[in-house]
């Protein structure tokens, strides 16, 4: 309860404007006198103070599909160059749809290569866990996570063509308040030459 409002109601609860419950009417007070005053009051006022709570505000967007069906989480991925040098960086960046509070994961797959482990994985709060797959064509730089996007730096490290993957792994809270896992992709196709 606000300070402000609880020496309001101990004011009123002094003045005997309020006897042990938040509302009152005036056939339930009568007035007290108060030491000190010189005049009495000659109309009680009725007050009815009401309080609520609510449930706190959550400061990352929550999705909120009506149906299962209505599902189709995926990662949106953009990149800021597709066509590298040798020693040039790229920002690639991943926004999560339809997955809440999403963990990261960067897969690197150069050409001809169909299953790599992740390169690294970040959480919604930046929490960084290197992984084991590697890349010959680029290297992971840096990674910054957040509820709602994520960006990998990368760095060309030799010629040939990958795909960078980004996958998110979160929750999703459905109509009737229960949340269930979801996964999804997006990828990109990056070109380093000399």
């Amino acid at each position: 309860m606000p300070r402000q409002l609880r020496n309001i109601l101990l004011l009123m609860a002094f003045l005997g404007l309020v006897q042990g419950s938040a509302a009152c009417d005036s056939t339930q007070a009568t007035p007290q006198p108060i030491p000190g005053a010189t005049s009495t009051p000659t109309q009680i006022l009725s007050t009815q103070i009401e309080i609520t709570t609510e449930e706190p505000q959550i400061d990352t967007p929550v999705p909120i599909m009506e149906e299962e069906s209505d599902l189709d989480p995926y990662v949106k991925v953009e990149v800021s160059e597709i066509n590298l040098n040798l020693g040039e960086t790229v920002s690639v960046t991943g926004w999560p749809i339809d997955i809440n509070i999403p963990n990261y994961y960067l897969i690197l797959r150069d050409e001809g290569i169909q299953d790599n482990p992740y390169t690294a994985m970040v959480t919604h709060d930046n929490q960084l866990t290197p992984g084991e797959g590697r890349s010959k064509v680029v290297e992971w730089v840096s990674a910054e996570g957040k509820v709602d996007q994520v960006i990998f730096v990368l760095r060309a490290i030799g010629e040939g063509v990958t795909t960078v993957d980004i996958e998110a792994i979160g929750e999703l809270r459905l109509q009737d308040g229960s949340t269930m896992s979801v996964a999804g992709s997006g990828s990109v196709l990056i070109i380093v030459g000399d």
